[in-house]
Formats: C-alpha cells, structure tokens, sequence
C-alpha cells in the first residue's frame, strides 16, 4: 500500500503548491502586522468614552435614589411636627440632612411639603427636587445640571402628640 495515499489531503499537496501556499501566507501576515495596534488606537477612546456613560449614568441612578431617600425622611419628619409651622422646617432640615449625610450635592434644592393641618390619621405629602451638575454626575467637567424630583406620602400618627389647628 502505497504511504502517500494514507496522508490527510493537506499533506498530499506538492512542492510547488506547498510553495506557493507559503508565499502567500507570508503576503497576507505582513500585510496585516501593526493592524492590531491601530484596531485598538481607534477603538480605546470609543471604550472609555463607553466606560464614562455607564459610570455617568449609575451616579445619576444613584442620585435619583438619594432624593427618594430624603423625600421619604422628610415625610416622617413633618409627620411628627406639632404644628404645621414646625412641619415644613422640618421636612426641609430632614431632607437636607439626609442627602449631607450621603454626599449628593445640589446646586439647588426645593422642598415643598403640603401638610394640611396636622390631623391624625391625615396624611402629608412632601416633594423634594435637587439640581445636580453634570460634572457631579460624570467624574469629568460637563457644563450643565439635571433636576431630580421625588416625592413621597407619611400618615400622620393617630396616638401622636401633634396639637391640630395650633399655628406657627
């Protein structure tokens, strides 16, 4: 039996044509050498660009969840005011310290609390918006802010100690 007839079809290939394949193979490696270089010069600024956005846009993910957070608060706290005076100073103090408290910086902040008259059982209602900069929100300095808005619900307590009708 002959040996060249059990080789696989790549090995049956003759001088010239073995030749001719690495001419070519030579051709197209030195064709293609630094290509990977420029590849990655063109596509890295497009990557971290990509990189800032995602980063960019968990800060204001975040951001948006911070003033949630100091809605919530400052709803709790005008529910255990005992006047409705006392009722927007503290949903204003409790809003201001709970977003110092985790770092979100608002160029300005509103907090508008509509407390009616304290009665137990009624339930109050506080919006809290915060204009951030963009620069907060990105890590590199872009012009401009973006205003978040939350607002949140507390029912006043019915065995509380809040004095109805009382004014501040």
């Amino acid at each position: 039996m002959n040996s060249a007839c059990n080789r696989p079809p790549h090995c049956r290939l003759g001088t010239a044509a073995r030749a001719a394949r690495a001419r070519l193979a030579r051709l197209c490696s030195e064709s293609e050498r630094g290509s990977v270089a420029v590849e990655l010069t063109l596509i890295a600024p497009i990557f971290v660009l990509l990189m800032l956005l995602i980063v960019a846009l968990g800060r204001a993910s975040d951001a948006s969840i911070q003033v949630q957070d100091a809605a919530h608060a400052a709803a709790r706290a005008a529910t255990l005011a005992s006047y409705p005076g006392a009722a927007d100073s503290a949903a204003r103090q409790a809003a201001e310290g709970a977003l110092t408290q985790t770092g979100t910086t608002c160029k300005g902040m509103d907090v508008t609390a509509d407390v009616g008259s304290l009665a137990p059982g009624s339930v109050i209602r506080v919006t809290v918006s915060c204009t951030v900069n963009f620069s907060d929100l990105s890590g590199i300095d872009i012009p401009g802010a973006h205003t978040i808005t939350a607002s949140s619900s507390s029912i006043v307590d019915l065995y509380g100690t809040t004095q109805t009708g009382a004014s501040g």
